[in-house]
């Protein structure tokens, strides 16, 4: 796994992990087997790069073979130039070399130190979707290389837009070697092509001795293939559409396509070959479209399947109440290769050392913890990554299983749990993480230091406390010493949460970014957490109190639209807006903290009002808005309107 620069991805980093919180409180077994080698290494052949590259080029059309620059510009602290160095075919290549190696960069956002554009007379592209070209990277110094394309279309549909279409980041490149590059633009207007960027972010705003930068680019086309099926709600022709995790025993186990010529399909045992079962085509109508499922849910045997109907065959998946364990060590891998101020093997060296926060003439260190998922910063997730993994972890110790994957949750949470600990000032102020898309030189005092100011931020303090509180729990017997440290910090922590709420004024709402219904819902698990730590009255109190609110929150009645809802969360009590992120989501903390409050209190005379909330919110929100993209049964983003 690259780590790259480029990109927003932070999307990526949430669905990791509300998909570890889910399974937290799912009872799904899960069988012992030996730790995977982490960094784990990819299987080429089953991404996405080797099958683009891999296609049958249908026509194609040369742009430019390098031999002249006179169609060329060139941007940057830098220079453009033909090659013999490096060449791919022909005679030259155009080779662009930095002559600094210094970032220039802008403000906390992202920026591109070198850029090669090719000018074009507003052509028509329309023929061809592919755009296809050579690169080599001779790179000294980036711990990953990652280059951009930008298509400029001057037609009807202006490219690139504000939708960041016209756009292709992140191109990862491996160094010392060509790099064939292909990018699918059949979604894109290409009417009126007036120029084509190729892009890259130099890593560091101090280099290091000896580092250099140059890439050479080489034998630019537009070709016509078979582009890949991105757009609309039918699967692609001739595939099958299925879940490529597997399915557990007991769920509902189907695969959709579109326009299968075969009337009826097998699932076929890849242990023996033979056909377990064979069943007809349903054909279905829906709001979206028409289509047909492939329903095999009476299979429970354990086994490595394949779907096949007529000329169609899936790749093989697994069937089994195993079926999460490689998307579990997977989501494990990924935040372990996101580890900040550490070695990790093939990615990166200790970093960031001058990345802090300031508070009172007190500086703290924020490295550690993790990077976010498309940048380098400190992310303000790793409370919230540490707290899943001990959720699961908690689980499978209650429930004795897996104890190899056990061990290495809370190995995993344990990293996020001591950078919680480390970024607090001790007087309700922290480091909620520090915006940096570039690697420093470790050396406080210069101009790449990266820094902001503690806050003193009642929900943060919740976040933080709930992690810790439960860290404690857990460790207890297995690492004391931590255990008792994280108590106290959470006591201490709640204390100041508790205390910043009631003097706190009314959080101003943002749509899609903070609330009070995010903050409250915060509150009610830390305190739920404390309590079931310590027994205190009063973590119980504060978490009974919290949750009315929370409560109050929630539609409770059907609302009388085309797909008839309720149990959707407003805001806040005032019931003013519907609760929604779109960016960094923490959607699920109201349930979450629901969920606490009936573990811990099955006694208490809200139990129904907490469990009937919650069932509200599952079989008449999610799942009956799911019907809106039936069969795909995918809960919408948000109401969208009433």
């Amino acid at each position: 796994m690259r780590i790259t620069r480029l990109g927003s991805h932070r999307f990526l980093k949430q669905s990791l992990l509300h998909f570890i919180i889910v399974l937290g409180m799912c009872v799904v077994p899960l069988q012992a087997q030996n730790p995977p080698e982490m960094p784990m290494q990819e299987k080429y052949e089953n991404g996405a790069e080797y099958r683009w590259l891999h296609k049958t080029v249908l026509a194609s059309r040369t742009l430019d073979t390098m031999e002249d620059l006179s169609s060329w510009s060139f941007s940057g602290s830098g220079e453009m130039t033909l090659s013999t160095e490096q060449v791919k075919e022909g005679t030259h290549s155009l080779r662009i070399k930095s002559l600094t190696n210094t970032a220039q960069v802008g403000g906390q956002g992202e920026w591109l130190d070198l850029v090669a554009t090719r000018k074009f007379a507003n052509e028509d592209w329309s023929r061809y979707n592919r755009i296809s070209l050579w690169i080599y990277a001779d790179v000294v110094g980036a711990p990953a290389i990652s280059c951009s394309l930008t298509l400029h279309n001057d037609g009807a549909h202006k490219l690139p837009d504000h939708y960041n279409e016209g756009r292709h980041e992140s191109i990862n490149l491996k160094n010392h070697t060509w790099n064939h590059v292909v990018w699918e633009i059949a979604p894109l207007d290409r009417d009126k092509i007036t120029a084509l960027d190729i892009g890259y972010s130099l890593p560091k705003m101090f280099p290091d001795p000896g580092d250099q930068t140059i890439l050479y680019f080489d034998q630019l086309e537009l070709q016509s293939v078979n582009a890949d099926h991105v757009e609309g709600w039918d699967v692609a022709p001739g595939k099958i559409a299925f879940s490529n995790s597997g399915y557990t025993t007991g769920s509902s186990k189907s695969a959709i396509a579109s326009d299968l010529k075969a009337s009826e399909f097998s699932l076929v045992d890849q242990a023996t070959g033979e056909a377990v079962l064979t069943k007809k085509v349903e054909s279905i109508k829906t709001a979206l479209n028409s289509y047909q499922v492939l329903d095999f849910s009476e299979v429970r045997r354990p086994g490595t399947y394949a779907l096949r109907a007529g000329d169609a065959t899936t790749r093989p998946f697994r069937i089994g109440d195993d079926a999460w364990r490689d998307s579990i060590w997977k989501a494990i891998n990924f935040m372990y290769s996101e580890r900040c101020g550490t070695v990790i093997p093939g990615i990166h060296g200790i970093c960031h050392q001058d990345d802090y926060s300031i508070h009172n003439g007190k500086r703290i260190v924020v490295n550690g913890g993790y990077h976010d998922a498309g940048d380098l910063s400190a992310t303000g997730n790793t409370p919230g990554m540490s707290y899943a993994l001990f959720s699961l972890a908690e689980r499978l110790k209650r429930q004795n299983e897996d104890p190899v994957l056990y061990t290495r949750l809370i190995e995993e949470a344990k990293w996020g749990l001591r950078w919680t600990l480390k970024t607090r000032f001790g007087d309700g102020y922290r480091t909620t993480g520090q915006l940096i898309s570039y690697w420093t030189n470790g050396i406080m005092g210069d101009e790449d230091d990266r820094f902001s100011e503690g806050v003193n931020n009642p929900e943060w303090d919740f976040r933080v406390t709930a992690v810790e509180a439960l860290a404690a729990r857990i460790l207890k017997d297995s690492d004391p010493e931590l255990a008792t440290r994280s108590l106290y910090t959470a006591e201490d922590d709640w204390k100041y949460a508790v205390a910043g709420l009631e003097k706190a004024a009314p959080l101003p709402e943002v749509y899609g970014a903070q609330d009070e219904l995010e903050r409250i819902s915060y509150g009610v698990v830390a305190s739920v957490e404390l309590f079931k730590a310590t027994g205190d009255q009063r973590y119980a109190d504060e978490a009974l109190k919290l949750g009315d609110q929370v409560l109050a929150s929630q539609e409770r009645q059907i609302q009388p639209w085309n797909i008839p809802l309720t149990g959707y969360f407003y805001t806040g009590p005032k019931r003013e807006n519907l609760f929604h992120r779109f960016h960094n989501g923490q959607e699920q903390e109201p349930i979450l903290a629901l969920v606490r409050l009936c573990e811990a209190f099955p006694n208490d005379d809200r139990w129904m009002k907490w469990y009937s909330a919650t069932v509200l919110h599952s079989e008449y929100y999610l799942k009956a808005a799911a019907k809106a993209d039936a069969p795909y049964d995918v809960r919408p983003q948000t109401i969208p309107e009433r």
